[in-house]
């Protein structure tokens, strides 16, 4: 009986054995390196790595169109301007300005016989569309140009040479006058009708600006601090000092802002805080010109300035003065 129970446990033994021998065998098959080796990301080659662009430099490219605002019409040969940037439409009324700065700009479109418009544009995307619809000029009578059906052809009639020297032209008699046959004397007309020939009407220039600003003899500018810069507002004034309102136009301004510093017992412009050209399209449109920390510091109570405004006319009114800064 204890034989068997012997016989049996060696038979046990011998299984715990070969189970063991089993797992040392599976464990030894494993590389000790890997297991034991840390688990590390391995760095992305620059070739798989995919760059984002850097706003820092980039260039804007503004395009757009121009049309009639009533009739959809596209308009070539409109004058579009981008701050002191210049250009015209093409035949599909298209424009384009490149390799802008980012930032805000006034984009200003005019052309004959059209109220100009301007629109101030924040430049910030590489690629920016800014249509533009014009409104058609009244004209004095009320009627809208883009309603009128042309009456006559436009070719122009010349005299023959001999005709230039001879005395003016003999009224022509009343057109309710049947003609008469050939041979048969003239009729006298009678002495109290008189053919008056009635002044050939020549057609009214239209205004590319409103007429009151051919009114302006003076100016003023108020200026405003502002937390990002400083403020420009233009004034225009009759020669009995009432404020001009106007408005459609182009103004253009040029302008200096300097310091202003105590010389000799009296105030005097000292360093340059900025200048710049801009335009104006109606009264009372003030604009800010942004500045950095350090420019901001130069402006105190009050700064020198000194500006030029030519108006559509091409009069030009200058100032240098000392000015007030508001808050």
């Amino acid at each position: 009986m204890k034989s068997q129970e012997w016989g049996m446990h060696g038979l046990s033994t011998n299984k715990l054995c070969l189970l063991g021998l089993s797992l040392f065998s599976l464990a030894s098959c494993l590389d000790p390196v890997i297991e034991n080796q840390p688990l590390t990301a391995e760095p992305i080659s620059a070739s798989s790595a995919t760059l984002v662009p850097q706003a820092a430099g980039t260039k804007v490219q503004l395009t757009g169109i121009v049309k009639n605002a009533k009739t959809q019409a596209l308009l070539a040969g409109v004058k579009v301007r981008l701050n002191t940037l210049e250009t015209q439409t093409d035949q599909t009324g298209f424009f384009a300005f490149e390799n802008l700065e980012i930032g805000e700009m006034k984009l200003i479109a005019e052309a004959p016989g059209y109220q100009p418009q301007a629109v101030t544009v924040a430049l910030k995307s590489s690629k920016q569309v800014q249509d533009l619809a014009l409104e058609a000029q009244p004209l004095p009578n009320g009627e809208n140009p883009s309603t009128l059906t042309p009456q006559a052809s436009s070719t122009p009639y010349f005299l023959p040479p001999d005709t230039l020297s001879s005395p003016s032209p003999t009224p022509v008699p009343d057109a309710t006058l049947q003609p008469q046959a050939s041979g048969l004397p003239s009729p006298t007309p009678e002495a109290t009708v008189s053919a008056t020939p009635l002044p050939t009407p020549s057609p009214t220039a239209t205004p590319l600006y409103d007429p009151a600003l051919d009114e302006a003899k003076g100016t003023d500018i108020f200026l405003k601090r502002k937390p990002t810069g400083i403020e420009l507002n233009f004034m225009l004034f009759k020669l009995s000092g009432a404020p001009i309102v106007w408005n459609w136009g182009v103004v253009q301004v040029e302008y200096y802002l300097a310091q202003s510093v105590i010389t000799n017992g009296s105030s005097a412009a000292g360093e340059l805080i900025t200048s710049g050209k801009s335009v104006l399209t109606q009264s009372n449109e003030p604009f800010t010109v942004p500045l950095d920390s350090q420019r901001q510091a130069l402006i105190g109570e009050t700064v020198f300035i000194n500006y030029t405004l030519t108006l559509p006319n091409t009069q030009q009114l200058s100032y240098q003065k000392e000015v007030k800064v508001n808050l």
